[in-house]
């Protein structure tokens, strides 16, 4: 399944959730995780596999609005 078929509301809804719950300085790897775990709760994804595409606009969406994260830290 590609990005699109998860809409801009449920993108952001996911980032808002790791963000509030997680914080805003995950390194990639933590923020994968998260976003995959949060993603199994999204209706009709249930059971999918995700794309890499789908993280990676999730990243750079939680990269967008966390400002406080440093991309290249992989040790938090």
């Amino acid at each position: 399944m590609d990005y699109t078929s998860l809409t801009a509301e449920q993108l952001r809804s996911l980032i808002a959730e790791i963000i509030e719950t997680r914080g805003d300085s995950l390194s990639r790897t933590k923020f994968t995780d998260e976003f995959l775990s949060l993603l199994e709760d999204v209706p009709g994804r249930e059971g999918d596999e995700c794309s890499a595409a789908l993280v990676d606009v999730a990243w750079v969406a939680y990269t967008d609005v966390a400002p406080h994260n440093d991309i290249d830290a992989d040790n938090h």
